[in-house]
C-alpha cells in the first residue's frame, strides 16, 4: 500500500494542471457509478452519458449525443453485394461457416491455445486457461493487471471484444439460416445481463470498450 502511495504521489507531481484536472473530472464521475452500482440502480443512461462527455469537456460529443438518430445502414442492396462477394471464393466462405459454428457449439479461439470450450455461467469474467474469474463488483476495485486475482486480463477481455459475432453476422447473411442471429442474440443479451454497468473486469479498459463498439458496429 505505501509504495503504491508513493507512484500516486510522484505521478501527481508529475501530471499539468490540465490533466490533474481532467483526471479529477473522471475520478469524480466514477465514483457516482459506484455509488449508483451499490444502490441497485445503473449510470448508463442517456442523461448519464451527457454527463460523462461534459465532464470530459467534449462539447461536440454532447451535442451530438443530444441529435443523434439511429439508422440501418446495411442496405438490401449491399447485402445481396456481401453474398456475391462472399460465394467467389468458396474456400473462404467454407472457413466463415466453419468459424460461426465454432461459436454454436459454444467454442472460440484464444489466440495460440486454439479452439477453447466457452460455456457455463461465468464465462464473460474468466480467464479458461489459467482457470481464474474476476470479482463482479465496480470495476474500479478490480485488480485486473493482478494475476492471482483475475488470471491475465487479456484471456479474459479476448472473447469481450466479440470479434466472432462477425463471423455469426456473415453467415447469417450468407447462408438466411436463422441459428447464427439465434446465437448471437443469445450470448449479447447473455453479456448484457452478466454486465451490468458499470460491473465487472470487461469496464476496466476503455479500449476494450471501444473494441467491442466497434465489433458491435460492424
Amino acid at each position: 500500500a505505501l509504495s503504491k502511495a508513493i507512484r500516486l504521489a510522484h505521478r501527481v507531481t508529475q501530471a499539468s494542471p490540465q490533466e490533474l484536472l481532467t483526471r479529477g473530472r473522471q475520478f469524480w464521475y466514477g465514483c457516482r457509478n459506484w455509488v449508483g452500482a451499490r444502490n441497485g440502480g445503473s449510470a448508463l443512461s442517456a442523461n448519464g452519458h451527457r454527463r460523462a462527455l461534459l465532464l470530459g469537456g467534449q462539447a461536440d460529443l454532447t451535442k451530438w449525443w443530444q441529435q443523434r438518430r439511429t439508422q440501418w445502414f446495411l442496405s438490401e442492396q449491399r447485402v445481396d453485394r456481401l453474398r456475391s462477394a462472399a460465394k467467389v471464393d468458396a474456400s473462404e466462405l467454407a472457413w466463415v461457416i466453419g468459424c460461426a459454428d465454432e461459436v454454436l457449439s459454444d467454442r472460440l479461439p484464444l489466440f495460440s491455445y486454439g479452439s477453447i470450450s466457452y460455456a457455463g455461467p461465468d464465462r464473460w469474467h474468466s480467464d479458461p486457461i489459467l482457470g481464474k474469474v474476476a470479482d463482479k463488483k465496480f470495476h474500479g476495485l478490480i485488480e485486473y493487471l493482478n494475476p492471482e486475482v483475475v488470471g491475465d486480463s487479456k484471456h479474459v477481455w479476448e472473447p469481450n471484444r466479440f470479434a466472432w459475432a462477425t463471423w455469426l453476422g456473415l453467415a447469417y447473411r450468407i447462408t438466411g439460416e436463422a441459428r447464427y442471429a439465434d446465437k448471437f442474440r443469445a450470448w449479447t443479451l447473455d453479456w448484457f445481463r452478466d454486465n451490468p454497468y458499470p460491473i465487472g473486469i470487461n469496464y476496466c479498459s476503455a479500449l476494450e470498450v471501444a473494441f467491442r463498439n466497434y465489433a458491435w458496429i460492424w
